[in-house]
């Protein structure tokens, strides 16, 4: 664990204070994006629209876009 954090601390040390993402990092994501499109009951009705620059989820309700920045996830009709 020690060898991986010597590796890892200095790496970090060089990310922007706030960190955004670009336009590729975004398109990259989005590929690869399980949630995108699926119905949500929380953390807020809707539909899940992808993420913003900042990491936000966007999910689409019926009063317009909201942006959300922590919580858990749950999907709309989904049997466990």
């Amino acid at each position: 664990r020690i060898a991986v954090l010597e590796r890892l601390l200095p790496l970090l040390h060089q990310l922007p204070l706030s960190p955004r993402l670009d336009e590729t990092e975004r398109r990259v994501y989005a590929a690869l994006d399980w949630l995108r499109g699926r119905k949500l009951r929380a953390p807020a009705a809707g539909v899940a629209r992808g993420i913003d620059a900042d990491g936000a989820l966007l999910v689409e309700t019926a009063t317009g876009q909201r942006r959300v920045v922590a919580g858990s996830v749950v999907l709309l009709n989904v049997e466990c």
